[in-house]
């Protein structure tokens, strides 16, 4: 384990786990769970699915609420894949991401969120270029050409926008967060300097476990976001 955040004796692991990413389950998820199981007595597996809708509408003709379906989905097989590797996990509970949406603390943090976004710079242009990264990779890829490149966009800042409501009061309570993948850490260093508690969550470190250059399944390598 390679890291500076200061897991250990921590009181729950929140396992953030994308949908969207094939590969954040297998062999992979099954060692991730392992390792959890033996350092936290609670754990909580947050399962992004309908999240991804908004990669879907930006790839298909798919209407919100048909994607929404298929990622729901896509979720459930999620589940039943990887059930073994779940139940690795001490006391876990699973998060879906629409019982996360149901919350009222996600729409009462959106709304915060895009009033931040309009009203100050640093984080509008932390987020937007971050989006812009993002969109480039897709064009590099011949994902997104010219004429759809604007709904990229804004399905790409509303994917974001949505998943930093859920962190405003998901990664607020003691534990660590484990997250797959690199992080918004621009985004978060943003976020981080403001000193009402509303953005408390995004003061807190997190793991980042990326599963894609990871290639050996255990010992899994962690580092720590700036």
């Amino acid at each position: 384990m390679k890291n500076s955040v200061p897991w250990h004796g921590a009181p729950e692991a929140r396992l953030h786990n994308s949908v969207g990413k094939s590969a954040v389950e297998g062999g992979k998820l099954f060692a991730f769970c392992e390792w959890a199981a033996e350092r936290f007595p609670h754990a909580v597996l947050v399962v992004s699915d309908t999240l991804q809708r908004f990669n879907v509408m930006r790839e298909t003709v798919a209407d919100e609420c048909l994607a929404a379906s298929m990622c729901r989905n896509s979720g459930d097989e999620r589940l039943r894949r990887n059930r073994v590797s779940i139940s690795r996990l001490r006391n876990v509970e699973i998060l879906r991401w629409d019982d996360a949406l149901a919350k009222s603390d996600t729409g009462t943090a959106l709304t915060r969120l895009v009033e931040h976004y309009d009203g100050d710079a640093d984080f509008r242009n932390a987020l937007d270029e971050w989006v812009e990264r993002f969109c480039a990779r897709l064009e590099s890829r011949g994902a997104v050409s010219a004429e759809t490149a604007k709904i990229a966009r804004d399905y790409s800042r509303a994917f974001l926008m949505e998943e930093l409501a859920v962190f405003s009061w998901l990664c607020k309570p003691a534990g660590v967060d484990v997250y797959p993948g690199t992080s918004m850490q621009e985004v978060f260093a943003a976020l981080r300097v403001q000193e009402d508690e509303f953005f408390d969550a995004f003061r807190r470190d997190r793991l980042l476990n990326d599963y894609e250059r990871n290639k050996a399944y255990s010992p899994l390598t962690f580092s720590a976001a700036a």
